[in-house]
């Protein structure tokens, strides 16, 4: 009788983990299939489901090297002994990650990875919701839909952070997604900031940087190619944790 029970469990176990892989393996497939009906048609529920654990792009398989490498760049306010406040130097934790990662450790702290992961998809999640908002406008406007996704976000937006105007107007579930994502990298920004300077840290301010690479057609130009970097606001440590 207990054979008889177990071998249902397991017959259910290993139908459910099929089902929820062949569920997966499907999702996946549409998410980064050119366009077709199905793809189109449920195109929120496969951004849903994919975004932004298993968002994917093509971008491994394309002949183009990788255009722009983003970084984190931290500061702190520590407080010593006496109750005196003070803000450190600017430190480049992603750079110090990667030299760690590929001199010193061979299984380096997640926070190695996490950070530059963060920032990414962050990012990646910022420039959907323009150009969501672009397109809603643009057919406002009476454009025709094959042409809203050509032109991108509005009047060139370039910030990294979203400004209230936009976050307001998007919908619950990217705003949701996006204030999460900060708060994860404040989190990494906070936890570099200690193990850097120490348990007296009682902020953390980031700083993105973005290193733009020029063209593989225009690599031996050294005018071309740009640094950008925007500075976000200060998050305390009792915010972080909160």
């Amino acid at each position: 009788m207990r054979s008889r029970v177990r071998k249902i469990v397991v017959g259910i176990a290993v139908g459910l983990a099929g089902t929820m892989f062949a569920v997966h393996a499907v999702m996946t497939f549409f998410f980064v299939s050119p366009d077709n009906y199905v793809g189109i048609s449920g195109r929120s529920i496969l951004d849903s489901y994919m975004k932004p654990i298993f968002g994917q792009n093509w971008q491994l398989f394309s002949p183009d090297p990788i255009e722009s490498d983003m970084g984190m760049v931290i500061r702190a306010e520590l407080v010593d002994p006496s109750g005196a406040k003070r803000q450190t130097e600017f430190f480049d934790t992603t750079s110090a990650n990667n030299i760690d990662r590929v001199l010193h450790t061979p299984l380096p702290d997640r926070n190695a990875r996490l950070a530059s992961t963060v920032l990414a998809l962050y990012n990646q999640q910022v420039s959907v919701m323009r150009r969501e908002l672009a397109n809603e406008d643009r057919a406002r406007d009476g454009l025709p839909e094959y042409k809203r996704n050509e032109l991108g976000p509005l009047h060139g937006t370039t910030d990294f952070e979203p400004t209230a105007e936009e976050m307001r107007r998007t919908n619950p579930g990217q705003r949701n997604v996006i204030s999460h994502l900060k708060r994860v990298l404040a989190h990494v920004g906070l936890e570099a900031a200690r193990q850097r300077w120490g348990p007296d840290v009682q902020a953390v301010q980031i700083r993105v940087v973005r290193h733009e690479f020029p063209r593989f057609s225009q690599r031996g130009n050294p005018d071309v190619g740009k640094v950008q970097h925007w500075t976000l606001g200060w998050w305390s440590a009792k915010e972080v944790k909160a």
